[in-house]
């Protein structure tokens, strides 16, 4: 698990996290497109699965396909490309059992957005913060996908800073006196 050992007070170090949580951006499978399902499980546990699921080498315009027919588990190996370059990261992961004679077949459409947007975009889990004896604060999360640590702290604090440059041109641009601090 990737940890980054940050200086500073507790508010920035908090952010930093609450950013890192919040603000990274991700492909993920946003749109299922149903032929057939005679399957036990409904649509939408089935949409919520594979958007458990994370992806690697999505582009834009990237589908994959996927046709079973029951008696079987349906995993991740079971998706198919039809364009674009997505695969899922980890093969063999269980999505559903099919039944005899129970049928699936849908396409699976991708967007990019930022985690704060839907949990599915999300790329990073277990993320903890623990201040440390010599100061400053360890910060450890767990990436779920295949970028590195180094990156996502990067893409971090480059949202952080545009949050930052945000705020600032806001309160350049206000008519009357920014709110005094009363520390």
């Amino acid at each position: 698990m990737p940890s980054v050992l940050l200086g500073g007070e507790v508010g920035l170090c908090n952010a930093l996290r609450r950013t890192l949580v919040t603000d990274l951006e991700s492909w993920a499978p946003c749109r299922l497109e149903y032929r057939v399902n005679t399957s036990c499980e409904t649509d939408e546990f089935l949409a919520h699965r594979l958007g458990l699921i994370p992806f690697q080498g999505v582009e834009e315009g990237s589908t994959m396909e996927l046709k079973a027919t029951g008696p079987c588990t349906v995993t991740t190996a079971s998706l198919v490309r039809s364009s674009g370059s997505a695969s899922p990261l980890h093969d063999n992961l269980p999505l559903m059992l099919l039944g005899k004679g129970q049928a699936l077949d849908l396409t699976v459409h991708f967007a990019f957005a930022k985690a704060s947007t839907h949990a599915r975009h999300c790329p990073v889990g277990a993320v903890g913060m623990v201040k440390q004896q010599t100061g400053g604060f360890l910060l450890s999360f767990e990436l779920l996908d295949n970028r590195s640590a180094r990156d996502a702290v990067a893409q971090t604090c480059a949202s952080l800073d545009g949050v930052f440059q945000d705020a600032l041109l806001q309160l350049s641009q206000q008519d009357e006196e920014p709110p005094r601090s009363m520390c």
